[in-house]
């Protein structure tokens, strides 16, 4: 994922998960929930912003093609993120956020 192309947002525009109809390969479905897992203590951890499009791909994770796909690409949206922090509203006031290496990183407010 290092060289990957980054993602604006955590799931395309419009997307909804659908039922999967077909069999199901067990060890392609462990990889789905396995990452999906991972995106899940993300998530939990430091990136509150995933949370809609970690639980929509947790909705149907049998559907593993199509959830693999949107995976990977809230994969790219993160490692688009790398640079912007997240702050407790304990240990600031007011608080404003920007991603780090901004122009606007030394400003004291």
């Amino acid at each position: 994922m290092t060289n990957a192309k980054h993602a604006q947002t955590p799931l395309p525009t419009g997307y909804m998960p659908t039922p999967n109809e077909r069999e199901v390969n067990p060890q392609m479905r462990t990889l789905i929930q396995q990452i999906i897992g991972s995106l899940l203590y993300i998530m939990l951890r430091t990136h509150p912003d995933i949370a809609f499009a970690v639980t929509k791909l947790a909705q149907f994770a049998a559907t593993y093609k199509e959830h693999l796909d949107k995976a990977k690409y809230v994969l790219r949206y993160l490692a688009g993120t790398v640079k912007y922090v997240l702050m407790s509203l304990a240990t600031c006031s007011p608080c404003i956020f920007w991603p780090l290496g901004s122009p606007w990183e030394d400003v004291v407010i």
